[in-house]
This record gives C-alpha cells, sequence and structure tokens, in this order.
C-alpha cells in the first residue's frame, strides 16, 4: 500500500512540476566540446563524487580565512542544491529519477524543516526561531528527523538567524 502510495505521489509531482528543476542540455555529438558544459566553464561550480554535507578545513591564518569567506557564496537551500540527481540529462528513464531526487529536496526543505521551524517558533516563549547553527541543526533538522541531501564536496548548510533561513555556502 505504501509503496502505491509514493508512486502516485511522485507520479503527481513529476507531473505538476518541481519548482526550480532545470535539467542540463545534452552534450553535442559532433565532437569538440559538448553543448552540456559542466563547472566554473558554465557558470556554476564542479560537482565531483564525495563527501560534502561536513564542516570545510580550519583556515590556517587571518589571511587565509578572509580568503576563505571571500571566495564562498550563500544560497538559499532548495531543490537543486543535492549532489544526487545533478547531471542525467534527458530520457525516459534518467528524467524520472532526477525528479525524485528534486521532490525528496523539495520535501526535506519546503515541508519537514519548515514545519518543525514553525513548531519551534510556537513553542518559544517569544516566537523566535534559533539562535544558532548548531541550535537549528540539532533541534530543527536531527531532532526533527529531516534528511538532508548529500551536498557536493566544498559545500556545506550554514543556519542563518537573522532571515531565520537554511543556506548553502558553496565556491565561487
Amino acid at each position: 500500500m505504501k509503496t502505491i502510495l509514493a508512486a502516485t505521489v511522485l507520479v503527481a509531482m513529476t507531473l505538476a512540476g518541481c519548482g526550480s528543476y532545470e535539467p542540463k542540455p545534452l552534450p553535442n555529438r559532433a565532437g569538440g566540446q559538448g553543448a552540456a558544459k559542466t563547472g566554473a566553464a558554465a557558470g556554476g561550480t564542479p560537482h565531483p563524487a564525495g563527501q560534502g554535507a561536513g564542516p570545510a578545513a580550519p583556515a590556517k591564518t587571518a589571511d587565509s580565512a578572509a580568503a576563505t569567506t571571500q571566495d564562498m557564496v550563500r544560497v538559499k537551500a532548495g531543490v537543486g542544491v543535492g549532489e544526487k540527481g545533478r547531471g542525467y540529462g534527458l530520457g525516459i528513464v534518467s528524467t524520472p529519477i532526477a525528479a525524485y531526487f528534486a521532490t525528496k529536496e523539495k520535501l526535506a526543505f519546503n515541508i519537514q524543516a519548515a514545519q518543525n521551524l514553525k513548531l519551534y517558533k510556537a513553542n518559544d516563549p517569544n516566537g523566535r526561531g534559533p539562535r544558532t547553527h548548531e541550535e537549528y541543526m540539532q533541534k530543527i533538522i536531527k531532532d526533527g528527523g529531516v534528511p538532508l541531501p548529500q551536498l557536493p564536496p566544498g559545500h556545506q548548510y550554514r543556519y542563518d538567524p537573522e532571515t531565520e533561513q537554511l543556506m548553502v555556502e558553496r565556491p565561487r
């Protein structure tokens, strides 16, 4: 019964669209450089396989710490930040796989984490959200059972207490 329900939800979400998911163009078959560029050549970041959700290596000097922070960009955590579901191209098999991962990310960020944050704020005497990244990750994500997607290497989650949003820090 759960399998049928999950399949129905997946098909409905796929047909309804999954927000900001944009498939990559297919490579050029004529040889030479393909149309599907990855990494810095396409204006994005390279996405090799590996762990990305862990913290970045600490900087050794004050100058390198400033350079490290300046080289990072913060974007709102949402559909498309996870490592899985990227670069499959278009096709009868690959498009539903990419939609599956996009749906999982949308559920984690837009429904589960958002609902947990609302509950946290409702139980807070002042109606405020978590005050630190560590508190957010413990109370909202870990205690709330939110399965955050694995990030590409060099990317990490960061909670912004001022905007009360989960962000992803990634290299420029």
